[in-house]
């Protein structure tokens, strides 16, 4: 997502290969070939559906019949790097201000009583907890 971001043109799977490579952050594993790649950018381009697909050239028919392109891809420019990772992985990233997201159980009885906005979501877990404290 980082390497559709960076450019405003749409970027071959090659090209993004080849930055994935360069990146020294990246741990060997996760490495592959552009050709791997290509299959990879392409079911994603498939799933996702703001991966945007562009026909950058046109290589003929192949013997079936269908026509060889060569494709890139890129994101919208109005979405932000972030967005794009979240819509990806379904993961919110954490932001850079020091804070942690928890997660918790509620009963259905807290879970309904946030749709009444009563009282806030941060008064509603303090409860719980309060409630469920062995001290208690």
């Amino acid at each position: 997502m980082r390497a559709l971001k960076s450019t405003t043109d749409p970027l071959t799977a090659t090209n993004i290969a080849e930055r994935m490579e360069s990146d020294p952050d990246l741990p060997a594993s996760m490495r592959k070939p552009p050709r791997s790649f290509a299959f990879t950018m392409k079911s994603l381009a498939r799933e996702l559906d703001f991966v945007e697909t562009h026909v950058l050239s046109s290589n003929g028919l192949s013997r079936h019949g269908s026509p060889r392109v060569r494709v890139g891809y890129s994101l919208p420019k109005t979405m932000t790097l972030s967005e794009a990772v979240e819509k990806a992985t379904g993961v919110v990233e954490k932001p850079a201000d020091g804070t942690q997201m928890i997660t918790i159980r509620l009963p259905s009885s807290h879970i309904k009583a946030m749709e009444n906005p009563e009282e806030t979501i941060a008064a509603l877990v303090a409860n719980h907890i309060s409630d469920s404290s062995p001290d208690a």
